[in-house]
Formats: C-alpha cells, structure tokens, sequence
C-alpha cells in the first residue's frame, strides 16, 4: 500500500494493547488492514454505509490474508457492533458527522478522529462530553491541512475557547504555526478586501 500522511499518523496513534479496533468510514480499508498487518490491533470491525467501499476493504484484507482477522459490517456507524472496542478510527468526514456517530450507543476506550471540517465543532463537544485529549494536532497532505485528534474518555474541559479553532498542538510541530499563520492571511485579506468594497461604495 501507498505511503500516505494522514493514514500513517492515524496508524501510529493506535495504542500498543489493541485487541480490537474500529474502523467507522473504513472507505478502502487502509487503515485497519495496515493496523492489523503491523501488529496494532488484532482484529477489528470495518465499516462503511458505501458496498463498494466495502468491498474494495475485503479484496485488500483478502490480498493480504487477513480477511479473517476482520468483521465487514455495510452500516452507520456503531449501530451493528454490539461489543466492546479498544480504539475506535473516525476519519474522512466532517465534524458534524462525526458527532452524530459517536452519540450512538457503543463501548469503547480510545478514539482517533480526523475531522475534514468544522474541527471547533467537535473539539466543543470534546470538552462538554467527558473526553481528555491526549493529542491533537495538523498535519499537511496534497496542501490540505487536516486535524488528529486522539481522545479518551475523562475529564472532559480540556480546551480554552481559543483552542476550539486553533488545535492545542500535542505533541508540538510547526505546522501548528503555519496553518494558523496561512488562517490569518486569509482572514485578514478577507477583512481588507471587504473593508475596501464598503468604502468604495
């Protein structure tokens, strides 16, 4: 399989004492079959609303030999899982959609989100739902920035306001930096840009 940021970062993230992983969204299956073939997990759920998704999953389990070692459930979400799971992967949608997920009923220990957008959104409901956060922070792929946040459930209240949009940055790297830094340019040119249309007028 093909190299890919956002996919090995996710990977890396999956706690050594993983016996079973989710993956919600599994698209291809990349990551649970890579999280299985390197000895992250031992066997996992794959699931995905797509058929087709999900049987480009199988074909790669099956390419590999590890079919066995995983449960291909066509569906939303958790509603077809009714044990308990160790980690749990929700990557490839938005934050909103991310939430609706986990307010469905489930058993799990860790979670490994990858919002593609409206991050504050789910960092807020991060903060009102009793979850710690053990890392949160971006990483660049194709000039898109995309945000990993690893949660467990605890305290909850882990974020300021500021860092509902800006990331907390754990563990530290200088994407932090630029991301928010190209933000800004954009936000700004967006004020001036308006600012000038007004006055124009």
């Amino acid at each position: 399989m093909k190299k890919n940021g956002r996919l090995d970062n996710i990977i890396k993230l999956i706690p050594n004492d993983t016996e079973i992983l989710a993956d919600i969204g599994c698209d291809h299956g990349k990551i649970i079959v890579s999280a299985i073939l390197t000895g992250k997990a031992k066997k996992g759920f794959a699931v995905d609303i797509s058929k087709n998704s999900l049987n480009k999953a199988k074909k790669l389990a099956e390419t590999v030999g590890i079919y066995q070692n995983i449960e291909f459930i066509c569906g939303d979400g958790f509603n077809n899982i009714n044990q308990n799971i160790d980690t749990v992967i929700i990557a490839g949608m938005g934050g909103n959609e991310i939430i609706s997920i986990l307010n469905q009923k489930h058993f799990a220990k860790t979670y490994i989100l990858c919002p593609h957008q409206n991050a504050d959104i789910l960092r807020r409901y991060i903060n009102s739902n009793k979850l710690s956060v053990i890392n949160d922070f971006y990483i660049k792929e194709k000039n898109k920035y995309y945000p990993i946040i690893m949660v467990q459930k605890g305290r909850g209240d882990c974020y300021t306001e500021d860092e509902m949009f800006l990331g907390k940055n754990i563990p530290p790297n200088d994407l932090y930096k630029q991301k928010n830094y190209e933000r800004y340019l954009y936000l700004n040119k967006l004020v001036l840009n308006k600012l000038v249309f007004y006055l124009c007028k």
